[in-house]
């Protein structure tokens, strides 16, 4: 029989994406974000760069529906700030762009941050404090205890050394920064799925698709 390589695999899905787009009167935006887990993507990494796809391979009427962002990543609703479109110069431009909205502020805008590193799961496995058997304590306060680490230290991986899940590379740590909490902030992770404010920001888990969980967000 034939096989399919991964590139060809995911060659297939971003057809699968255009083919679904191509059908809607009013284009919604797609932004993927890679994950260390991908077998074909060129740098297994922390963090990584945004998937490096040929123009030719996104039809030229969806080319403004389709983003490739970093992981982590910073966007902001009805204006992509952190994106990597097809151009070079669009890319130097969204960065520079990136950069100054985290420094000043979103401007209005409703801002997210997203990452698909697991670092909710890593955090846990390194606790050294537990809750004690019999505590009154909410179980749930533990999803908040964790996303609290990446708030207080303004890292989306506040963990030292790394897991050894977590190929980070820290000449890059700059891009891990959080210089301001984002609206909603999306981390994924295998720990159980949830989505509740931590502070002044919305964080969800999705969870993993392939285990039938997902997030659907109405931003009104």
């Amino acid at each position: 029989g034939s096989f399919m390589t991964f590139d060809e695999a995911f060659n297939m899905f971003l057809h699968t994406i255009q083919d679904f787009l191509s059908k809607l009167r009013h284009k919604p935006k797609v932004i993927l974000v890679p994950s260390q887990r991908d077998a074909h993507h060129n740098y297994d990494v922390f963090p990584q760069p945004a998937f490096e796809v040929d123009a030719s391979l996104i039809a030229k009427e969806l080319r403004d529906s389709i983003h490739f962002a970093p992981n982590p990543c910073f966007f902001r609703i009805k204006n992509l700030i952190a994106s990597t479109p097809v151009s070079k110069k669009d890319q130097a431009d969204a960065e520079a762009h990136s950069t100054a909205s985290q420094g000043t502020g979103f401007g209005g805008f409703y801002a997210v941050g997203a990452s698909s590193m697991d670092i909710l799961l890593h955090l846990a496995q390194n606790e050294s404090a537990k809750r004690l058997k019999g505590s009154l304590v909410n179980p749930n306060e533990r999803a908040t205890r964790l996303v609290q680490h990446l708030m207080q230290q303004g890292s989306f991986y506040p963990l030292h050394p790394p897991s050894d899940q977590c190929n980070l590379d820290s000449s890059f740590l700059e891009a891990l920064e959080i210089k301001k909490m984002p609206h909603l902030l999306v981390l994924v992770s295998d720990l159980k799925h949830f989505a509740r404010k931590v502070n002044q920001s919305l964080v969800i888990n999705p969870g993993r698709l392939s285990k039938g969980t997902y997030a659907l967000v109405t931003i009104h």
